[in-house]
Formats: structure tokens, sequence, C-alpha cells
């Protein structure tokens, strides 16, 4: 989703990427700290930059890129694009290690 953003004109400080980021670092991963998605695909990690990753991702951080605290600049009249691909449901976002986030 980085990638497909970025290559629609957003740029990196308008976009908060938070990504657990476990399988390019998995044992079972052949290639350390690349992923593809098939293989003939390009490498997905590349380039990307991270702004909360691992331990970092807990219901603190993830609010605070929700509600503006990372994009200062955001207002009422702000369009917020939300892009979850994770262990969640309608009201709840699971996270890895910090339990759950529960949504109104």
């Amino acid at each position: 989703m980085y990638h497909t953003l970025r290559q629609n004109g957003y740029l990196p400080q308008n976009i908060a990427h938070i990504n657990y980021n476990d399988a390019a670092s998995h044992d079972s991963n052949p290639f350390k700290d690349k992923i593809y998605p098939s293989p003939s695909g390009p490498d997905v990690a590349e380039g990307c930059v991270i702004n909360y990753e691992g331990g970092d991702i807990h219901p603190g951080n993830i609010v605070n890129a929700l509600v503006g605290s990372f994009f200062p600049e955001m207002n009422k009249d702000s369009i917020l694009f939300v892009y979850i691909n994770a262990n969640s449901g309608p009201g709840v976002i699971g996270l890895p290690d910090n339990g759950l986030l529960f949504v109104d």
C-alpha cells in the first residue's frame, strides 16, 4: 500500500506507515529484510518509510496517527485514509504485542 500511495502522488510525510514488519526479518524468510509477494514481483519492503514498527505499535501511537498528532496540519476539512491489514474486525484492531484497540 505504501508504494501505491507514493505512486499516486502522496508524500512520505503524509503517510503514517504502521507495520509490525515481522515477515521481512522472520527466520523462514530466505531473503532477509525483503518481501516478495510473488516469485517475479518486486521487493515491496524496499523504500518504505515505516513510522511505527514492532513494539512501537500500541494503541497510543495508533490514536496519535488517527487523530492528527502525527499530522499536526490536519483540520476538520482534512481527509484521512486508513488502510488496515491485520487481525481486525468491526470496532476492533488486533495489535501484535499490545492487545486490542477498540474503536467506536
